[in-house]
């Protein structure tokens, strides 16, 4: 195995998220780089009104953000 792909390896942690669950509130920092591995997870904002828009519906697969 490369030295690469071994330290990526290293550096990866699961994380489970319930449903209804967050990722990201508001105020919060993105420090991390989220991949679906099963279920999807939905990423979406909220305007100044407070009305919700959603912007991408993540699948197995697929990064979230």
């Amino acid at each position: 195995m490369s030295t690469i792909k071994k330290l990526l390896i290293s550096r990866l942690s699961e994380r489970r998220i319930k449903r209804k669950q967050y990722i990201l509130q508001e105020g919060d920092t993105c420090k991390h780089f989220s991949y679906v591995v099963e279920g999807c997870f939905k990423t979406y904002g909220v305007d100044n009104e407070i009305r919700k828009h959603d912007k991408q519906l993540n699948r197995i697969g697929k990064n979230v953000g």
